[in-house]
């Protein structure tokens, strides 16, 4: 009987050792998706009152009626186009994304519908980091 204790206690230990040195994780393993893989997102509300045309780079195009939000997820860290329309012609903002980071893009109108009143509010972790007047017109899209 103390042998098959033995033994199965000898047991026990290798088994908890292999388990203990086979479940480690790398340091890669541990560090997160998006510093991995070098992306980011965008998170886009419409407070404007009207319906509109969104884009990141000019790739996913995107309707956003009042009160709406689209999120774009897993975007390569880097420069990058935040497009907007209101059916009277496409304008932009270039901004930077880091690695890991939610960039949320706030539109809203300052005064009535005009081009010249779209105002962006840009956010991260619910702290506005800016807030932009100045958009420039892309003719080409």
């Amino acid at each position: 009987m103390k042998k098959t204790r033995s033994i199965l206690f000898t047991v026990a230990i290798l088994f908890g050792t292999l388990i203990a040195t086979t479940s480690c994780d790398s340091d890669e393993d541990l560090r997160a998706d998006c510093e991995i893989n070098n992306w980011g997102g965008f998170i886009v509300q419409n407070t404007t009152g009207y319906t509109v045309w969104v884009d990141v780079d000019d790739i996913d195009e995107r309707i956003l009626y009042h009160g709406g939000q689209t999120v774009y997820n897993q975007v390569q860290a880097g420069n990058h186009k935040m497009y907007i329309d209101f059916g009277d012609g496409w304008q932009y903002y270039n901004q930077y994304l880091n690695s890991c980071e939610t960039l949320t893009y706030t539109w809203y109108l300052d005064g009535k519908k005009s081009t010249g009143n779209i105002r962006l509010e840009i956010s991260v972790d619910g702290t506005v980091r800016e807030t932009i007047s100045e958009l420039e017109t892309d003719m080409s899209k």
